[in-house]
């Protein structure tokens, strides 16, 4: 009886495999704890999305579990100009035509405004077709009040310079014509004797 074998040391690729999934779980956990104002999004062409990070709950007021297989324009009171935007740019990006990032504003379910940064990005097969839309959302809304509250007062501010140089033109005025009554008065007095 005779037996033949073959050994391999695969400490290397047991090592490549550790080194992985050591990489996939620090990707995994930045991902997770990238906090409340950002979501890490993947959705197919159809809007079904199939993966949301947490800031999905703080964000939206939307968990993951409800949104994993929902369908993004859906789950979300978007307002509609910005959806129908958001539409159009999708198309874009599945046609591979140019897309864009885009602020889109929607209805939180504490009955609040707020506005969202979104920046997309197309997922492509081996063949080079677009199969799915993943990128990155940010909650931009106190950086919008802020610029709006911003722009109020520079607004205000304008206004009040406006009115302060009208205040200063007409003071220069009243001046100029005491001066000049003030001159004429002089100058017919200067010849005067006492």
């Amino acid at each position: 009886m005779a037996q033949i074998g073959m050994l391999r040391d695969i400490s290397e690729r047991k090592k490549a495999e550790e080194a992985l999934l050591g990489a996939k779980n620090q990707y995994q956990r930045l991902i997770e704890d990238l906090g409340g104002n950002f979501v890490i999004y993947s959705h197919r062409l159809d809007g079904t999305l199939t993966y949301a990070s947490p800031g999905i709950n703080s964000i939206f007021g939307v968990s993951r579990e409800e949104a994993k297989g929902s369908d993004w324009s859906k789950i979300i009171k978007w307002d509609s100009e910005d959806l129908d935007l958001a539409t159009e740019n999708i198309r874009n990006i599945a046609s591979g035509l140019e897309y864009k990032r885009m602020q889109m504003s929607f209805r939180h379910p504490d009955g609040k405004q707020r506005t969202v940064f979104i920046s997309p990005h197309p997922t492509k097969n081996s063949e080079g077709s677009v199969v799915a839309i993943e990128g990155i959302i940010e909650d931009i809304t106190k950086r919008k009040e802020v610029e709006e509250a911003l722009k109020e007062a520079q607004t205000d501010l304008e206004r009040k310079i406006k009115e302060r140089t009208a205040q200063l033109s007409e003071t220069v005025d009243n001046l100029r014509e005491a001066e000049l009554r003030f001159r004429t008065v002089a100058d017919f007095t200067y010849d005067w004797e006492y």
